[in-house]
């Protein structure tokens, strides 16, 4: 009888700082923040992941699928999917991780749910991916200066937001981001 492999489910909770709203991650640094062991089993997440392809190619698992990764591919993972991480082949990303209620719907009535159908995925030509990886770094570079001070949070927070309103103009489409 074959084993059925449980998922664990993984909270959003930033090493960085306690109260960070958001966290960008570079994909190749991941190893560094956990084991093999926990990259390799199915996750349950309970937070928002923006996975955007910056080198290579490669694969990573949304709900039991898999989904190829290219440059300028981005692809939105939302609190209650599950995901695997596939390191082989490897691609390196820029990952925004943030937590399940910093939501923002720009246009009511799109949000995402199972089924929905809403855009999930895009592949960005060369301007889109230019404007969407200097919204990313700017978040970075403030969660370097981040001191968890309000201002900090506010400023943290509206960056996310600009980050999802481009998206939602860029797919003509409200970015879907409400579980």
């Amino acid at each position: 009888m074959a084993r059925t492999e449980t998922a664990i489910d993984v909270g959003y909770r930033s090493p960085v700082h306690p109260a960070l709203p958001v966290e960008v991650i570079r994909r190749r640094s991941l190893p560094d923040r956990a084991s093999d062991a926990h990259f390799a089993r199915r996750q349950r997440l309970w937070f928002h992941v923006l996975v955007l392809c910056t080198a290579g190619e490669g694969l990573h698992h949304v709900d039991f699928k898999p989904v190829d990764f290219k440059p300028g591919t981005l692809l939105h993972i939302h609190p209650g999917q599950f995901q695997r991480f596939q390191f082989q082949p490897n691609f390196d990303a820029l990952m925004v991780v943030y937590q399940p209620d910093l939501y923002r719907t720009f246009i009511p009535g799109h949000e995402w749910f199972p089924g929905s159908e809403l855009t999930t995925r895009w592949d960005l030509d060369p301007t889109e991916f230019g404007l969407v990886t200097v919204a990313i770094e700017e978040l970075l570079a403030e969660q370097q200066a981040f001191d968890g001070s309000p201002a900090r949070i506010a400023l943290l927070e509206s960056l996310l937001t600009a980050l999802l309103a481009r998206l939602s103009l860029l797919a003509s489409a409200p970015a879907p981001t409400r579980p």
